[in-house]
This record gives structure tokens, sequence and C-alpha cells, in this order.
């Protein structure tokens, strides 16, 4: 077993790049119909794994969790 480090210019050609092992570790070429489709299933993960501005929470805005105290869940 190999190990590699790529370093890609952007997350087009890192989900090509992963898409394309994932097809040879099971013997398929890069000319199989399903090289776009695994290309797209790593762009949709790479989408979920990146931060959202909107979604962080404002202090005011979960007052419920002002009196939690982290050394009572603590063993």
């Amino acid at each position: 077993m190999h190990e590699m480090w790529l370093k890609c210019e952007n997350e087009e050609q890192y989900a090509e790049w992963v898409a394309a092992c994932r097809l040879g570790s099971r013997g398929r070429s890069l000319a199989d119909s399903a090289f776009s489709t695994e290309a797209a299933a790593v762009k949709t993960l790479l989408a979920l794994q990146r931060p959202q501005p909107e979604a962080a929470l404002h202090k005011h805005s979960v007052p419920h969790l002002d009196h939690l105290q982290p050394e009572n869940y603590l063993a």
C-alpha cells in the first residue's frame, strides 16, 4: 500500500481525483458512466462540510443555555 499527497487547486479538481480513486479501487476506469455521479457525490459531501454563516448561534437567540454548567455533565 502506498500513500500519496495530492494538492488540488479547487474543490472541483479534488472531487474528480477522489471520484477517480474510488472508481479505480473498484476496478473501473475514468470512462465509466459512474464517474460524473461519483464526482457529484463528493461535491455534495464537501458542501455539507462547509460552514454556513447563518447557522451560527447568537448568544441572545438561545437564552435558556445561560444556566448550563459544564461541570454538571462531567464525570
